[in-house]
């Protein structure tokens, strides 16, 4: 059953409500580092398939999954359900998202069938699980982003919900790191691919009780559950609208330009420390990247505190494109981070670049809460689900280039 609050409950919440907030958040990070930085790793070294063939799939595949972030957004707007209209998203959503990734890191045992899997097998099965799992973890993940915008109607609490969202989700690129590095640097599996299945099962598990923990820990607003029959908002009028709010598009492009920079170094800076700085290592790079993690583990999470206290002195938009400014650097900073003869330095090359994506994990949602303020009275109705989903999708098409370009450097 929901619980509802009324308009005048919806400032200050209870920590132990935030922390509910934030628990999804910790398992989406684990899931996303894992498949953000080790997925096409291991589908490449491990499995035999081409980068070429990757780079030409890549972003057929995140196009369509750009192209559903609104959709899904709007589609949670418009639900009644007694859990709420995001909740039933985040739980069953995430559900299918943890089928999913477990299937993708364990093609040997889904297509037991084959008796001789070749790299072609392995491709093909990359495409069609990779889109499956874009289409669960967007069914999941916009709802949930709109649930936290919509679950205070002070500013400065907004960015204290996304603080404590932010600060939950710190230690999850460590484990995924640990995990990765637990695989390749023991002698407990027979190879990685059986060390990589198994990791994601136990990865899986923590998915699934972190979403229960936000849907059945969180409270859904009056806003969220009962609302007036209004007017309806035709698509061109909403699009315009939408599209005519000048912070949100200045958010936007900045969101675009940032997800292209960092998913780039997301996926191609592990191929070159392994066979750049180590000689084809992994179980060296393994080792530095648990050991950078931990630096920018403690950086983020000072910074956290320092992002929640000055947003409000400051203003967030300056907030965050003072932390996007320092993320900027980092080409620059890549010039001297992978050095055989140094290796650490790549510590600063991750640390400057987790500055910047720490400014706009916490700040970026927060004003766009904001901007739905604005927005609800140009337009009658509140659409966290589909301004969020727009930010989504948008973020999502700036990393869309990303995989392409890195696998055709992989490749050549």
């Amino acid at each position: 059953m929901t619980t509802i609050k009324t308009d005048t409950e919806l400032g200050k919440l209870s920590l132990k409500e935030k922390l509910s907030y934030g628990a999804f958040r910790f398992a989406d990070v684990l899931f996303t580092t894992m498949a953000g930085r080790f997925l096409i790793l291991f589908y490449t070294i491990n499995l035999k398939v081409s980068p070429f063939q990757i780079a030409a799939a890549q972003p057929m595949i995140k196009l369509l999954d750009v192209a559903t972030d609104p959709i899904v957004g709007q589609l949670s707007d418009r639900s009644r359900n007694k859990m709420g209209r995001r909740k039933p998203y985040i739980l069953f959503g995430s559900i299918a998202l943890t089928a999913i990734f477990i299937m993708i890191w364990s093609p040997q045992y889904v297509m037991f069938w084959i008796e001789e899997l070749t790299p072609m097998h392995f491709f093909v099965f990359f495409c069609i699980m990779k889109f499956l799992y874009y289409m669960a973890h967007t069914v999941c993940v916009v709802p949930y982003q709109a649930l936290g915008m919509e679950m205070s109607t002070d500013t400065v609490e907004r960015t204290r919900v996304q603080g404590i969202r932010h600060l939950v989700a710190i230690p999850a690129p460590l484990l995924g790191v640990w995990f990765y590095q637990w695989v390749t640097g023991s002698n407990i599996f027979g190879s990685d691919a059986q060390g990589l299945a198994v990791s994601a099962v136990i990865i899986g598990v923590i998915m699934v009780i972190a979403a229960c923990v936000t849907t059945f820990g969180t409270r859904e607003p009056v806003v969220a559950t009962k609302t007036k029959k209004k007017q309806k908002l035709g698509f061109i009028k909403a699009t315009k609208i939408t599209f005519s709010n000048r912070p949100f598009l200045l958010l936007l492009l900045s969101s675009f330009a940032f997800g292209m920079v960092h998913y780039f170094t997301v996926i191609f800076t592990p191929y070159l420390i392994i066979y750049g700085v180590f000689d084809g290592s992994r179980a060296d790079f393994a080792k530095l990247l648990f050991q950078s993690t931990l630096v920018t583990t403690v950086l983020i999470t000072i910074l956290n505190f320092g992002v929640r206290h000055w947003a409000s002195k400051l203003s967030k938009k300056r907030m965050l494109v003072l932390f996007m400014l320092v993320g900027a650097t980092a080409p620059f900073v890549s010039l001297i981070a992978f050095n055989p003869d140094t290796p650490k330095l790549y510590i600063l090359f991750a640390s400057v670049v987790y500055v910047g994506y720490t400014g706009i994990d916490i700040l970026a949602l927060s004003i766009i809460a904001d901007i739905c303020d604005v927005d609800e009275v140009r337009t009658g109705h509140r659409r966290e689900g589909v301004l969020a989903g727009i930010y989504n999708g948008v973020y999502k098409a700036g990393q869309m280039l990303s995989p392409m370009v890195s696998m055709l450097m992989v490749g050549w």
